[in-house]
């Protein structure tokens, strides 16, 4: 099913109760510089995952859309415990959107500037 997607600072996209294939959106989660972040609820397995949606085209170039694809696939090859894993990609008519593993935490505080992973480090006083 396709979908009229707008970003704005205001509204997310997509709404509780909405469908990506298999998966129910259950909540936003965050937005970022190229799109937007749900959790996500597979409708057979019952586990969640985190679905980033992106806009096609967010690159301005012709070849941005086969560059993020190449860099989804680049991604999804990677298998490191600090890095959250891609394991789908899809295509909604407006947007694309990735499947990848959904991390419980904490959202980080925009009010401690955070200007590196080294400060991030310092105001959790842990392991990330």
């Amino acid at each position: 099913m396709a979908y009229d997607v707008i970003f704005t600072d205001e509204v997310s996209s997509l709404q509780a109760g909405m469908s990506i294939g298999n998966l129910h959106i259950v909540s936003f989660l965050g937005k970022g510089g190229i799109g937007e972040v749900y959790l996500a609820q597979h409708e057979i397995l019952g586990k969640e995952f985190a679905i980033k949606v992106i806009p096609k085209g967010f690159a301005g170039e012709a070849h941005g859309d086969e560059a993020f694809k190449q860099s989804a696939r680049i991604q999804a090859k990677l298998n490191h415990p600090n890095i959250v894993r891609i394991d789908d990609l899809g295509d909604e008519g407006m947007f694309y959107w990735l499947r990848m593993e959904y991390v419980a935490g904490e959202p980080v505080n925009d009010e401690k500037h955070l200007r590196s992973l080294r400060d991030l480090m310092e105001m959790t006083k842990g392991p990330l």
